[in-house]
């Protein structure tokens, strides 16, 4: 059994070091657990809410970064490898990029043109659906602006300008709860180069047009006729403006839901299974030692 320790709560990585982790010993069992003893960490930036601690002795660890800021080793040696979500870390030794919008489960299904076509005949009862309990000046100041164009079907299920009963659990009970509503918003914390999380990713599986804010790069990805790119736009009020002539538009709305999600093929990090994960894991696995 491989034994994993959580620092700074770097169990925010579980799934992503999981997958990298299994791919190196797949006959193996992994736990994560509390105390000693563990073959391995997973370090990440919050040391407050769970302590990082310098042993005695080596333990091989991965540092793991899913935020929009870098993160910094708190270990004295290097990690054997560092996950990050944003560009700018990159550079760094043993770093490989791959952002928080890895997590978000997924079904390949949604690449079928049929499939988008069909989501796009839903009829959808309401107007926009939001959910963030991280409250953020310009994130609140956006979802105010917009519901103005229709405030009875506008709706928050977070700690944040709330307004519906709280959505408590996996993200898909979220999606499940946005498929009513014809706009989601997907607004980051902040704009960071190569720092996107499940934010869009969940508006798109609800079946709704998200309206995103975040990073400039987000066309590299996303095929930008699949939803609203606020980073195209001069001002918020240039944004509500267009989406007050789009909920008038029903037709046009459906042609937007019917668009292909991704620019060309998804990103290699979205598909747990292929070569991507295993050539990082192959990277490593000769520096992780452990009796079976």
């Amino acid at each position: 059994m491989l034994l994993v320790k959580s620092e700074g709560k770097g169990s925010y990585g579980k799934k992503i070091c999981n997958n990298i982790l299994q791919k190196i010993f797949p006959d193996i069992k992994i736990k994560w657990v509390d105390k000693p003893p563990f073959n391995i960490i997973v370090q990440s930036h919050f040391s407050k809410e769970e302590p990082v601690i310098n042993y005695p002795y080596k333990i091989p660890y991965i540092l793991y970064n899913g935020e929009s800021y870098p993160i910094k080793s708190r270990k004295l040696y290097p990690p054997l490898l560092h996950i990050t979500s944003i560009k700018s870390e990159c550079n760094r030794q043993s770093a490989v990029y791959i952002p928080y919008l890895a997590m978000t489960p997924w079904d390949p299904k949604i690449l079928l043109p049929t499939y988008r076509l069909q989501e796009s005949l839903i009829n959808k009862k309401f107007f926009l659906g939001y959910c963030s309990s991280n409250c953020q000046l310009h994130r609140e100041q956006i979802f105010n602006a917009i519901r103005s164009i229709n405030p009875r079907e506008s709706h928050s299920f977070g700690k944040c300008q709330n307004n519906r009963p709280r959505i408590n659990g996996s993200w898909k009970k979220m999606i499940d709860v946005f498929k009513n509503y014809r706009f989601v918003l997907a607004v980051e914390n902040t704009q960071a180069d190569g720092y996107i999380t499940e934010k869009i990713m969940i508006a798109f599986l609800s079946g709704a047009i998200p309206i995103y804010w975040g990073d400039k790069n987000i066309e590299n990805i996303f095929n930008v006729k699949a939803f609203i790119n606020m980073n195209r736009f001069k001002s918020l009020a240039e944004v509500v403006q267009y989406l007050n002539y789009l909920e008038s538009d029903k037709n046009l709305q459906k042609k937007i839901r019917q668009e292909p999600i991704f620019n060309g093929n998804p990103p290699e990090y979205m598909n747990f299974n292929n070569a991507f994960y295993q050539q990082i894991a192959n990277n490593i696995k000769d520096k992780i030692f452990f009796n079976k």
